[in-house]
């Protein structure tokens, strides 16, 4: 598959130099750092981002937002009395 992408003059020069010294394409060497990469990240691992957040203080705590009466510890799978089954 074919795909385009933007790279800087610089770093495309610097691709290009250490293709021809290996012996590869352009594309040979940019699948391989590619495929490197996504080697080395764990499986399902969260961003540094999403780690790291500790939330907004303006925000109130999640768990403010919950009311005993909103639970239901019966089968919520189970139609309520008398509800047509």
């Amino acid at each position: 598959m074919n795909i385009n992408i933007y790279l800087q003059v610089e770093l495309l020069e610097h691709i290009d130099r250490l293709a021809r010294e290996l012996g590869q394409s352009r594309s040979a060497l940019i699948r391989q750092a590619v495929e490197a990469w996504i080697a080395r990240r764990p499986a399902g691992a969260w961003p540094a981002g999403l780690r790291d957040w500790r939330g907004e203080e303006s925000f109130p705590p999640f768990e403010l937002g919950r009311h005993d009466e909103s639970r239901r510890p019966e089968d919520p799978f189970e139609s309520p009395p008398g509800a047509g089954a």
